[in-house]
């Protein structure tokens, strides 16, 4: 388009949501480890779950390490420093790709993994341009041939869209996560984030349903800034075609996988 009025250069950027591809058909979502304080018992759960189920792609929808060193919450000293915290999560990486050869891997930047480029721009903004500080590259997320998403980006599984959850700010929401998603985004989404395994619908007035998830996580049940909670370990797995798509969604409970 013409600048007809020589309207001053925009200094926007574009944004664009992130197509997983049909060929993907069958993906399984994984969230919220915040490794190193992962749960070893659940993750083990749900890899002998998942390896009976055909799985052609893995979503790591957010919060895969925690970062705890690098937050601007108060820090334990005590806690494990940012360089192991990568180490082990780069372990993690090698033993999923291991278990799930065959699985397009993709790595969603959820709110904690923020942490490091954040960091950054408040300690040490010198360094905010080398690619390598970038958690991508710690991670050796191109070697892997893990595709990563960025920028808050809604992932779009045939119609059902995915987030993360701190891209709508669900924050504060205690009930139903779930029901709190609808309200935010009016359309057929799954989000993690919360903890919380959660599904909620509603009608629209022509008659077409539209459904919301929330899943669990893979982490420490009772960590020392949330000992009590309302969380459940979970996951969840889509089946999706361009018109179409089913969710399934996952309890862990004493180590075994229950269908919420």
């Amino acid at each position: 388009m013409l600048n007809q009025y020589q309207i001053p250069e925009s200094h926007s950027t574009l944004y664009e949501d992130f197509n997983l591809p049909v060929a993907y058909s069958r993906t399984l979502i994984l969230s919220d480890l915040h490794i190193p304080y992962h749960n070893v018992r659940a993750l083990n759960a749900v890899f002998n779950f998942a390896l009976k189920q055909q799985i052609k792609a893995i979503l790591l929808n957010g919060d895969l390490i925690d970062m705890h060193t690098l937050s601007k919450f108060l820090v334990d000293p005590r806690k494990r420093n940012f360089k192991q915290e990568i180490e082990t999560t780069n372990l993690f990486l090698d033993i999923l790709q291991y278990a799930f050869p065959s699985a397009k891997v993709y790595y969603k930047v959820g709110n904690h993994c923020e942490r490091l480029e954040k960091y950054l721009m408040a300690k040490a903004p010198e360094l905010l341009g080398f690619e390598e500080y970038k958690l991508s590259n710690l991670l050796k997320t191109y070697a892997r041939g893990i595709e990563v998403i960025e920028d808050k980006r809604i992932i779009n599984m045939g119609p059902l869209a995915v987030l993360h959850g701190h891209e709508v700010n669900m924050r504060g929401t205690t009930v139903n996560p779930a029901r709190t998603l609808f309200l935010k985004v009016k359309k057929s989404c799954l989000c993690s984030h919360l903890h919380a395994s959660s599904q909620h619908t509603e009608k629209r007035l022509d008659g077409h349903l539209i459904s919301t998830w929330s899943t669990g996580h893979l982490a420490e049940e009772h960590p020392a800034y949330a000992p009590i909670n309302n969380w459940n370990l979970g996951f969840a797995m889509v089946d999706f075609d361009k018109e179409f798509f089913e969710v399934s969604n996952y309890k862990v409970i004493n180590d075994k996988v229950f269908r919420s």
